[in-house]
């Protein structure tokens, strides 16, 4: 297998195994999507209806945070 495609990684081995194959000249990939990438979406739909929910007239709003890794490609 050259491509790994998970939904979301728990388990670290296999990003050292892809990141030590790929440094030894083996074609090895992880295309991951990303637990809080996947949940963006439905956290841009909470404040909808959060403040109704939990009965309070205070704003509720949605802050992007980005993206929390650096990445090193070669």
């Amino acid at each position: 297998m050259n491509v790994f495609v998970p939904f979301e990684i728990c388990d670290f081995t296999l990003t050292q195994y892809v990141k030590d194959a790929a440094t030894l000249g083996a074609h090895k990939a992880i295309l991951e999507m990303g637990h809080f990438n996947c949940e963006e979406l439905g956290m841009r739909y909470a404040p909808t209806w959060l403040a109704e929910a939990i009965g309070t007239d205070a704003p509720i709003e949605f802050v992007q945070v980005g993206d929390t890794y650096r990445y090193i490609t070669k």
